[in-house]
């Protein structure tokens, strides 16, 4: 890790500094050291699901129609991925189980970095990382990678009809956006997290010596 010990280096590759529409680049060598000259980073991701309809009786339906079984996710300057078995299937796991409510965070905390998820009731004047999510169909896969109070939060914002506060619209396509002065939409939401990575890390002026990073997701199909 990128510290005061001399130990293998942490994966930095998922994150970029600069994007522009779907072209990223300045990949990241140090948060710390990118945060000295950027507000807002970028982790895009290629996110994947597996998931089973369970046996129901369409006049008498059940809560629970199915189960997700794991949830795939890969950068996507990379070419292979990683499999994390979803709390769903958790007596069943071959895989590490994700433990995150939001499931993309369980890839950063594999790839070695520790990692803090944490819901703050008052809006945060701190840097972004902004998630952008690429599947093939996720508006079918939105919900299957978060849980518990981030799933709540996503799901008020596929429920909002306050295009000023974010929208999170599921039609054929997942479109995120959230409208500014002048009917402006920018093409992401903001989620109430803070997430903490690497509070081991040396930093300039960061509260508790580690980077808190204010959580926007970007979904893009």
């Amino acid at each position: 890790m990128f510290g005061d010990k001399e130990q293998t280096p942490l994966n930095y590759t998922m994150f970029y500094s600069k994007a522009d529409t779907y072209q990223y680049s300045q990949p990241i060598v140090s948060i710390s050291e990118a945060l000295l000259k950027t507000s807002r980073i970028y982790c895009p991701l290629d996110i994947d699901t597996e998931f089973t309809h369970l046996p129901y009786d369409l006049n008498r339906p059940k809560k629970e129609v199915s189960k997700t079984i794991t949830v795939q996710i890969k950068e996507i300057a990379s070419s292979e991925g990683k499999i994390y078995t979803h709390p769903d299937c958790a007596d069943i796991a071959k895989h590490p189980v994700a433990s995150y409510g939001f499931m993309p965070i369980d890839h950063l905390a594999a790839a070695g970095h520790k990692c803090v998820l944490t819901r703050v009731n008052q809006p945060t004047k701190l840097p972004v990382i902004q998630f952008d999510l690429y599947g093939f169909f996720l508006t079918a896969e939105l919900y299957r990678i978060v849980q518990g109070a981030y799933r709540d939060d996503i799901d008020e914002l596929v429920r909002s009809k306050n295009p000023k506060l974010g929208q999170i619209q599921m039609g054929r396509r997942l479109i995120a956006s959230t409208q500014f002065t002048g009917n402006k939409r920018e093409p992401w939401v903001y989620l109430p997290w803070v997430v903490k990575i690497d509070g081991h890390m040396r930093v300039s002026e960061k509260k508790g010596g580690g980077e808190e990073l204010v959580s926007g997701l970007s979904t893009l199909t």
